[in-house]
């Protein structure tokens, strides 16, 4: 691609069956108000034939904006980013998914925070859309000001290649490129952190990602979690990553194991008969890497959380009740009991009707053990703002006045409102068991 004039940030957007969004996304794309910038579309062999026709069309009205490339084979995501990484004339790279959009200024931002603070790297804060409510946030963590490698990973919270623009020369050089067929391919990007002699921090929302069933990085069938694993081992095997210092080799590996040990839980839940098997190839990524977490010199945390986790695979996996208890052990010893509290509930109320009273915190773990324990309820809320939202359990939030009439039991999981929650309740039905969520514990207790 030739261009007249410098293009500083180049948008790098892969396309894979996303029509329904990509007029959106290339939208938020031209609206940028940076002037010197391109966005590099790559069609990543889309069966959907209205992909190509949306390409085409905004390549014809912004010719010296949008450049359009056409993959002859599937390489996934990482693939499709690398090819418009390579085809980018920008200085400075960002990757767009082509479902998710960005706000107006995000360029402008970003790449000023970089010229401003001298920097080769600028991350963003960004939130999760689900329909068309935010159901989650997240803040960039990491000590930014230090230009120790160690520091920028110890509170490292977030991969996302969307909540990073980069300067091209450090992928290229560095031979800092995505892997292709993999899934998880954002995990790489922890290792962008490090050969950046200054990071830019704006701490504001500027990316906007939204959460769909079918899109490129949704996990669904077992295949990929496998690839995600896959995705763990070639960074382990790569040349950069073997030539950096022991310490940082560690955290990264740290990070990389915490995330495969979320997966455990997805697994399970989606695909149990594959646990076991998964589990295996989990202990085995101590051997790619060639060092035991119980060998680090660091000290950490998360070093002796991982250590425990990977005790309890070993020693739990054969045990019945493993995922249980395993998803209290990852969170926190008080799950564990909340947990067992629940099973006794459950002892005392099968084939009652539940309604979990509140989407808030403990709402939520209570609606995430009756769904580990295969418990069909319901969950309402006071917040009419929160009706329609589906939860991370995958329940929908639903009004009090459509469920009255198939409840038996309330579960008041509100700090301090089991009263309020009485009376409205008792208002409706009187005859509706109406139980504080502290009670669960003093069951168990």
């Amino acid at each position: 691609m030739e261009h007249e004039n410098k293009i500083n940030v180049s948008i790098i957007v892969p396309v894979y069956n996303v029509s329904s969004y990509l007029r959106r996304c290339l939208d938020s794309c031209i609206s940028q108000t940076m002037e010197d910038i391109e966005i590099v579309v790559v069609n990543d062999c889309s069966p959907d034939p209205l992909d190509s026709v949306i390409m085409r069309e905004y390549e014809s009205r912004y010719p010296d904006k949008v450049h359009c490339i056409w993959h002859k084979k599937n390489t996934r995501l990482g693939g499709a980013r690398n090819t418009g990484i390579k085809a980018a004339a920008g200085e400075f790279i960002y990757c767009l998914d082509s479902d998710d959009y960005i706000e107006p200024d995000l360029c402008e931002k970003m790449y000023g925070a970089m010229i401003d603070r001298n920097s080769d790297m600028a991350v963003c804060d960004f939130e999760r859309i689900e329909g068309n409510k935010v159901i989650r946030y997240w803040e960039s963590n990491g000590d930014f000001t230090s230009n120790e490698p160690l520091d920028r990973l110890k509170d490292l919270k977030n991969h996302s290649a969307c909540a990073i623009m980069i300067r091209k020369s450090l992928i290229t050089e560095n031979d800092l490129f995505f892997h292709e067929q993999v899934f998880c391919e954002d995990l790489l990007c922890v290792l962008w952190y490090l050969p950046a002699i200054k990071i830019a921090r704006v701490h504001e929302m500027l990316y906007h990602y939204v959460k769909r069933d079918n899109s490129i990085s949704q996990g669904g069938n077992f295949e990929t979690y496998k690839l995600g694993l896959e995705e763990i081992y070639l960074i382990l095997n790569m040349k950069y990553f073997s030539c950096l210092d022991k310490k940082v080799k560690e955290l990264v590996f740290l990070y990389l194991i915490t995330t495969v040990t979320r997966w455990t839980l997805q697994v399970y839940m989606c695909h149990p008969d594959k646990i076991k098997y998964f589990n295996r190839k989990t202990l085995l990524l101590e051997n790619a890497l060639g060092s035991k977490v119980s060998t680090f010199e660091t000290v950490s945390f998360q070093k002796n959380f991982v250590i425990n986790i990977l005790d309890f695979i070993i020693s739990n996996s054969g045990n019945e009740d493993f995922i249980i208890e395993y998803y209290a052990y990852y969170h926190c010893q008080w799950n564990l009991r909340s947990l067992k509290a629940c099973k006794y509930f459950l002892s005392k109320y099968k084939k009652k009707r539940i309604t979990i009273w509140g989407a808030g915190k403990m709402g939520r773990l209570n609606a995430h053990n009756f769904s580990l324990l295969g418990v069909n309820f319901e969950v309402t809320d006071y917040d009419e703002n929160l009706h329609g939202v589906k939860i991370e359990n995958g329940s929908v939030v639903k009004p009090w006045s459509e469920l009255q009439s198939h409840t038996d039991v309330v579960i008041s999981s509100v700090d301090g409102s089991y009263f309020d929650i009485v009376k409205i309740v008792r208002s409706d039905l009187p005859n509706v068991e109406i139980i504080d969520y502290h009670k669960l514990y003093d069951w168990y207790l």
